[in-house]
């Protein structure tokens, strides 16, 4: 037996007596027997198996079948032998009475049947549960059918279910709409209503969902709205298409001589069967007086009904400044706008002598001199009053008298000019024009123009003038355009001074170098290397081509030729214009000059520079004066730019 060993009694016990004499009994009895005193009344004692168990009671006790004795454990149920016992359980559909799930029917407990329809859900959604003796069926209620299987069903051996039923759709009818929510499981109503434009006259407006899985169908009827003829106003015209079912629409007009003194001209045929409710009123057309208008006449019969006219005339000395001048009464009950604009009028403007209208709206004018003439006294201003009389201005202009006279150019920078003014005082404003060209450079063009204002009885302008250009140059009094004309030649500058360091160098073939800017000048310049062999006392005259102490042209270098860095190798036997590069003799010193000259025509400029000093092998040399109009650069060169200078060095050998 599982589980806990009971140990079961029956009501039946088989006795065998082994009388046994002249020992002890009880010692002799079988383990699964019990010693008791004999029933007979003999005396003694004997060996009895214990109960669910048969033998002699001695030598052996085997268990015994009770399943085998029929039904023992009653209906509905089935027999459990155990050793020495055993125990009863119920067939499925049945439980024991005493509710525990064994029982032994020696206690009256027998198998019943069980309800299962007492468990809630047991046929699940939609299903009905019917109890039988030992077994249950279920079957679908009303407005459920059953799935995968057919009725009745056992849920726990088949997988038929219930299933509530669904309609769909519910019908249409015509000219109806089904009004929300709608459900379409077993029950459910929908209800129907007329569509707009439609109204019910008869029968049922809703379907319900039957259990069958089909809609009741609904017997209603809708008939369409008709708002038969619109409603009619006094002075007013239908315009109608002649549909009156529902959103049909009408308007009205009022007829001529009348408008619509109401705020609406159309309305609708509704859903209940009449036109809506309008505010139209067609009232006679009635636009009173017309406005009167400033400095105007009014000529009008009185009549302010639609279509009457107003004339409208400007008073005498005004004349009018617009074509409109009719105002016509509208439907609207309002006269049509008018723009006339009645303005004083004092006739054609005066005019003054010497003087011109500069600006004039017809009742003001403004005046200003003529060219040449001059605002003397007086006002400018002519204003044409209420009178429609002119009050004239009083200006006077008076002529002027500006010239330019003996225009002469000042140290080739400034002009200056005499004028003949009569009033002193007045600022004349002047042109001056003019235009450089230069021979050696047929691209060269400086053009320009400058306005000036002056009231010097001697004007004087400086000009920005360029060097070595021939001007032309003229002077223009604006107010009375009297001109003077005048040329000038500019002379030559100062030659640039290019950039050199200062170096003393071996003097086999030394390399020199320069840094220069480019210039406008640079057709008519040129370079000039110079050799100045260093003996005694030096005598160098920058601005002569004669030699002064042995020096000599090493080479010409044509400035437009040469680009911003420069590089000179000294003694390199080639030639230079019309010069030779010449080896420097070994074992002296010399002075390397470099001698920028710019010539045009007879004029000359040169300057010069000491560029290095060639440094022979055997003495040294020393500066000991210096006389120049030039200076001392920071980076330790020198240069002279005029005429005639000269250089003087005293050489002492150490």
């Amino acid at each position: 037996m599982k589980g806990t060993a009971l140990v079961l009694l029956t009501a039946t016990v088989a006795v065998i007596t082994d009388v046994v004499v002249g020992t002890d009994v009880c010692a002799s009895c079988h383990p699964n027997a019990t010693c008791t005193d004999k029933m007979d009344g003999t005396g003694g004692k004997v060996c009895n198996c214990m109960y669910g168990f048969v033998g002699n009671g001695r030598t052996y006790c085997q268990d015994k079948d009770e399943c085998q004795l029929g039904r023992i454990c009653g209906e509905h149920s089935r027999c459990h032998n155990t050793y020495g016992s055993y125990f009863c359980t119920c067939v499925s559909g049945y439980s024991p009475t005493n509710n525990l799930a064994v029982f032994i029917p020696n206690d009256g407990t027998y198998c019943h049947d069980v309800d299962e329809c007492i468990v809630d859900g047991v046929c699940s959604e939609g299903g009905v549960c019917t109890n039988t003796d030992g077994e249950f069926y279920c079957k679908c209620r009303t407005g459920y059918t059953v799935q995968n299987g057919s009725e009745p069903f056992q849920p726990h051996t088949h997988s038929a279910y219930c299933e509530m039923v669904d309609c769909g759709p519910p019908p249409s009818v015509p000219h109806a709409v089904q009004i929300p929510p709608i459900v379409t499981r077993y029950g459910s109503v929908v209800q129907f209503a007329c569509a707009d434009g439609f109204t019910w006259t008869s029968g049922n407006v809703t379907a319900i969902c039957g259990p069958d899985g089909h809609w009741s169908f609904p017997s209603m009827h809708c008939k369409e709205v008709e708002c038969g003829v619109p409603p009619s106003f006094p002075h007013a015209i239908m315009l109608w298409n002649g549909v009156s079912n529902v959103g049909a629409e009408v308007r009205y007009q009022c007829v001529d001589g009348f408008y619509n003194a109401g705020h609406e001209d159309m309305c609708v045929c509704t859903s209940r069967g009449t036109w809506s409710l309008l505010h139209f009123l067609c009232q006679e057309v009635n636009c009173s007086e017309p406005r009167p208008l400033p400095h105007t006449q009014l000529v009008w019969n009185g009549s302010s009904t639609l279509g009457s006219v107003a004339l409208y005339e400007c008073e005498a000395g005004y004349r009018s400044v617009s074509t409109e001048s009719v105002s016509v009464c509208g439907s609207d009950s309002q006269w049509s706008a008018v723009q006339l604009h009645c303005e004083v009028y004092c006739g054609p403007i005066p005019m003054l002598q010497n003087a011109e209208v500069l600006w004039e709206n017809g009742t003001i004018a403004i005046y200003h001199c003529v060219k040449g003439y001059y605002r003397h006294t007086g006002s400018d201003i002519s204003v044409c009053d209420t009178t429609g009389r002119w009050r004239v201005a009083t200006m006077r202009c008076r002529e002027l008298k500006f010239s330019v006279q003996s225009l002469t150019v000042l140290n080739e920078k400034c002009l200056r000019w005499r004028t003949a003014a009569e009033m002193k005082g007045y600022k004349q404003q002047y042109a001056v024009v003019f235009i450089g060209v230069r021979d050696f450079d047929p691209s060269f063009s400086d053009q320009r123009r400058k306005v000036f204002s002056s009231s010097a009885l001697h004007p004087v302008v400086c000009l920005n003038l360029q060097p070595i250009t021939n001007y032309t140059i003229t002077v223009t009094a604006q107010e009375t355009g009297d001109t003077a004309t005048v040329t000038a030649n500019t002379s030559i500058p100062a030659p640039p001074t290019p950039e050199v360091r200062y170096s003393e160098v071996d003097s086999h073939r030394p390399t020199l170098r320069l840094r220069r800017a480019i210039s406008s000048l640079d057709p008519i310049c040129v370079y000039q290397v110079i050799v100045l062999p260093v003996a005694g006392v030096l005598v160098f005259d920058c601005g002569s081509s004669r030699s002064c102490g042995g020096e000599y042209v090493a080479a010409q270098l044509q400035l437009y030729k040469l680009g911003v860095e420069v590089n000179f190798t000294l003694g390199n036997r080639e030639q230079y214009g019309p010069f030779y590069n010449a080896p420097l003799e070994n074992g002296r010193d010399y002075y390397i000059i470099l001698r920028t000259v710019c010539t045009w025509g007879q004029a000359r400029k040169q300057s010069c520079v000491i560029w290095a000093k060639a440094r022979g092998a055997y003495y040294a040399t020393r500066i000991s004066a210096l006389a120049t109009f030039g200076s001392i650069g920071a980076l330790g060169f020198f240069s002279t730019t005029v005429y005639g200078c000269c250089w003087f060095w005293k050489v002492h050998r150490f």
